[in-house]
């Protein structure tokens, strides 16, 4: 190979590396989210029965409220109990187009889910309890760790917490 083939090669290899690391980087945004959530959400736990009797199945919503409810689109929860009070039956199946996952463990659920148009109706997950003891329903408590609009702004700086 001669001296000017060669001098082609590594400028040819030259140029095709600068090619492949222009395309290889992603533009920084640091611009504020454009539309922030429109008033106070309040995140809450919504038992279909408020007092239960022992032995009892109960549905509890995970639910969000306020003027922005419908547009939240991703949310990630803990909902801790007492395991001598309540047990964990199971999740119950919505049928929104809704992404939802849950993790048990006793005494704590891990919940998330998505929906890309947002939850509609601004439940955002059912569970089922047996209740073991009385006044069961009183030991939960939610824990908000992510929630995000439709439009990529993080709703948690609006949210208010309420176990019920």
């Amino acid at each position: 190979m001669s001296t000017l083939e060669r001098r082609l090669v590594r400028a040819l290899v030259a140029i095709m590396a600068a090619i492949s690391a222009e395309a290889c980087t992603e533009p920084v945004q640091s611009k504020p989210p454009k539309t922030p959530v429109d008033g106070p959400l309040e995140a809450r736990l919504e038992p279909a029965s408020v007092s239960p009797g022992v032995g009892d199945i109960v549905r509890v919503a995970l639910t969000v409220r306020g003027a922005s409810a419908s547009d939240v689109a991703s949310f990630t929860a803990r909902i801790a109990y007492d395991s001598t009070r309540l047990r964990y039956v199971d999740e119950v199946a919505v049928e929104d187009g809704a992404m939802r996952v849950i993790n048990p463990q006793p005494g704590s659920l891990r919940v998330a889910g998505i929906a890309t148009g947002g939850f509609s109706d601004g439940q955002l997950s059912v569970i089922r309890f047996s209740v073991l003891r009385p006044n069961g329903l009183a030991s939960l408590q939610l824990t908000v760790d992510e929630m995000h609009t439709t439009n990529h702004v993080d709703a948690r700086r609006s949210l208010h917490s309420s176990d019920r």
